[in-house]
């Protein structure tokens, strides 16, 4: 046939990115019939819409004509939606600690030196267990655990607590850990936030030490007291250790800012637990048909509900990595609507918890309490910018963002926070568990991408994604900068395609990070198909908190039939830190889903 000539601008960038792989698929198909414009334009989607595997055609760009031989793939296999989670570089590192034949800890002797300046204190008190006796007899502020003092938001400066001899936990944990840091430990408070509970204490590691321990008011959890907990190992960062200390617990974890002299604190950092990951993903949606058995998330079932809405609910099992979600239900349901360029979705979900609870402050014990959450997911993506660099190499800007987190939490009144416990019968709303699980992230990425040859593709996206659940979070203890919650980085990857087969390598480095969702990495992954049968298997090292975490994963998937598929994935992981090698609990895992229209 003769060349066609007269494209419109939108729809010949977007034939071109459509035809990068050489396939036109059914949603390919359904954007480009959205750019038409010009009785050209038509007849390529008249072409592209006959009933063949292949189709070929000459379009004219001034003096140049380029040939379009192209495969049309409208019975897409279904086991091209199967979609396991992309085990990023938080979920199931921390170790979870258990109370089981732990011994009590008692509280050291208290003492009163209010009179005696910083400097001094710092000189005498150079122990955990001194300055464990110090932070045991400061007394507790009530009205400014209320907020009515009229006190900074974030911590006093350690002077500030000295003088006044009181303060609230994040005030007295401060002041510890700037007492410590003075004698040559590695010292730093942490935050967290969980049912009834949220609280700061003090992390510690000795100078040549193996690992990290706690002091909380008058108590000293040392590090070897941790490693019991630990099942046998040392805690390999402050995180951890206060996960162990909390028995997997915690929601949030919180970093505030190093300690100094004459300086007030300020929540800087955030660590995301499996719990909070976890509950996140009931609330998000596929939108396909399908039965899934994910070991940290348990079984869950899928069914769409025509073309923009879906149902799902599920049930976990042991829930390695959040003993909290043992035997929790949950029910979702949700809308999609838009293409892979521009979507918006938004979902409302429940989940009952039955095993929740906390450990109570100031011992090791564990108190259960069953909750019923309800939460919303909303997020989205849009596209302003696609343009074409050359006909091999393009670019997009990208902007997403995403608001999520439980609005409704009720459990028995169970507080835990500052040393302080109430029990009711009553049914109550417990803010605390609330303020932990909010995620609202808005982020900017500009993509670079094109094909080097026809068989070796690259990427390259620097992007932008700001934490607005910590900078409120930030600012609402003591930050006054609120672009401090930015996380910057940039990743890329190529990919050479061979066949029925293709390898992957990649990478991602970031500038700045503020959280534990992004980090930067090195990756390896492989894919080939035999015919209805497909393979994959890939391997990355990920620099987190915990040190460097090694990751494996394998991949196998069938295809019955263009509307049944089998999918199975295992993941296994290895720790590496501080002269330690081990595995935590959600590290070694595996998947099984089964995606079928009916």
């Amino acid at each position: 046939m003769d060349p066609i000539k007269n494209l419109s601008t939108g729809f010949s960038s977007a034939l071109k990115t459509a035809s990068q792989d050489k396939v036109i698929d059914k949603s390919e198909l359904a954007n480009l019939k959205k750019e038409v414009k010009t009785a050209d334009d038509k007849a390529v989607i008249d072409l592209l819409s006959k009933d063949t595997k292949q189709v070929s055609f000459n379009i004219t760009e001034g003096s140049a004509q380029k040939a379009f031989n192209l495969s049309l793939d409208f019975d897409e296999p279904v086991n091209k939606n199967i979609k396991f989670d992309k085990i990023n570089s938080a979920y199931s590192s921390l170790g979870e600690g258990s109370n089981q034949g732990v011994a009590a800890v008692k509280d050291q002797p208290g003492v009163n030196v209010a009179s005696i300046s910083l400097d001094d204190v710092a000189k005498q008190f150079n122990s955990p267990e001194k300055v464990a006796s110090l932070l045991g007899s400061i007394d507790y502020n009530d009205k400014r655990g209320a907020g009515s003092d009229g006190g900074p938001l974030g911590t006093q400066k350690p002077e500030d607590t000295l003088k006044e001899y009181s303060g609230v936990c994040r005030d007295t944990h401060q002041l510890g850990a700037y007492l410590l840091k003075q004698n040559g430990f590695d010292a730093v408070q942490m935050g967290y936030v969980g049912a009834r509970t949220s609280h700061s204490i003090t992390m510690y590691k000795e100078p040549d030490g193996k690992g990290y321990g706690v002091i909380e008011y008058g108590k000293v959890y040392s590090p070897e007291k941790i490693k019991e907990m630990l099942g046998g190992r040392f805690a390999s960062s402050p995180e951890e250790a206060l996960n162990a200390l909390n028995l997997g617990t915690a929601t949030t974890i919180y970093k505030w800012t190093p300690p100094e002299k004459g300086k007030e604190g300020h929540v800087e950092g955030a660590f995301y637990t499996s719990k909070f990951q976890n509950y996140h993903k009931t609330l998000q949606l596929e939108h396909k048909d399908n039965i899934v058995f994910d070991r940290q998330l348990g079984l869950q079932i899928e069914k769409t509900l025509g073309e923009k809405f879906s149902i799902k609910a599920g049930v976990n099992m042991d829930s390695p990595g959040d003993p909290t979600a043992r035997n929790a239900v949950h029910t979702t349901v949700g809308y999609k609507t838009g293409n892979e360029n521009n979507w918006f979705s938004a979902s409302i979900g429940a989940q009952y918890r039955p095993n929740d609870g906390a450990r109570i402050v100031g011992t090791t014990e564990w108190v259960k309490n069953p909750t019923m959450l309800a939460g919303a997911d909303i997020r989205g993506q849009w596209t302003p910018i696609k343009a074409d660099i050359t006909p091999n190499h393009h670019t997009n800007t990208v902007v997403s963002g995403n608001l999520s987190g439980a609005f409704l939490a009720l459990n028995g009144q169970e507080e835990s926070d500052a040393g302080k416990r109430i029990s009711s019968d009553k049914k109550s709303f417990d803010m605390d568990y609330i303020s932990g699980l909010p995620s609202l992230n808005v982020g900017v990425e500009q993509r670079f991408f094109g094909n080097i040859k026809p068989n070796l593709s690259y990427s390259v996206s620097p992007f932008m994604s700001y934490n607005g659940a910590l900078a409120v979070a930030g600012m609402g203890m003591g930050a006054t900068n609120p672009m401090d919650f930015a996380n910057v980085g940039v990743n890329g990857q190529l990919t050479y395609k061979q066949g029925n087969g293709q390898v992957s390598v990649g990478g991602q480095y970031m500038l700045k990070q503020v959280d534990n969702l992004n980090n930067t990495a090195l990756g390896i992954e492989g894919k080939y198909s035999f015919g209805k049968l497909n393979i994959s298997g890939g391997s990355k090292v990920i620099n987190s908190v915990e040190g460097n975490r090694f990751m494996f994963t394998q991949g196998v998937g069938y295809d019955l039939n263009k509307n049944i598929s089998l999918g199975v994935r295992a993941q296994q992981e290895i720790i590496s830190s501080g002269g330690q090698t081990y595995t935590n609990p959600g590290s070694i895992g595996g998947a099984a889903a089964l995606n079928i229209k009916f």
